[in-house]
């Protein structure tokens, strides 16, 4: 029963842990002024050439748009609830949905971690036979000083 109730709780708080996570993640971005975060809905390679009065124009436009010079809680709910919708905004970087950007390179990013866990899985067993094997020696060191870096 104490097993059942602890996953209950730590379940409980997957929730709350991450509204506090993203609540702080959009607090440290909404420190950058409007003009800066609207910058981030131009495509990279417009933002250094576009002449300085059309994209004071652009960004003032792209700011009431999204609604960029609204209070913090406004702008971070209308975030929330979209992204719980599913609607994960757009990447002008990607030139896709953000969502679909990311499903796009998930199955490359699970190959990787595939192959580094399938790389080192085996080499810290080895590491911690042969630490285990003979302790305080310069390989037990060793093999210590590589797990905590």
């Amino acid at each position: 029963m104490d097993f059942l109730r602890f996953l209950v709780r730590r379940l409980l708080a997957i929730p709350v842990t991450l509204l506090v996570i993203t609540a702080a993640l959009y607090a440290v971005i909404m420190l950058a002024p409007p003009e800066e975060r609207a910058m981030l809905y131009l495509p990279p390679r417009t933002r250094s050439t576009m002449p300085a009065l059309i994209a004071e124009n652009h960004l003032q436009q792209i700011i009431e748009e999204n609604g960029l010079d609204e209070p913090y809680l406004q702008q971070y709910w209308r975030w929330l609830s979209r992204l719980l919708r599913g609607d994960w905004g757009y990447s002008p970087v990607a030139n896709d949905d953000v969502l679909n950007a990311l499903l796009e390179r998930t199955p490359v990013t699970a190959e990787l971690t595939l192959y580094a866990v399938l790389l080192l899985v085996p080499l810290g067993l080895i590491g911690g036979v042969i630490a285990g094997w003979r302790p305080h020696s310069r390989a037990d060191n060793s093999f210590r000083l590589a797990a905590f870096t």
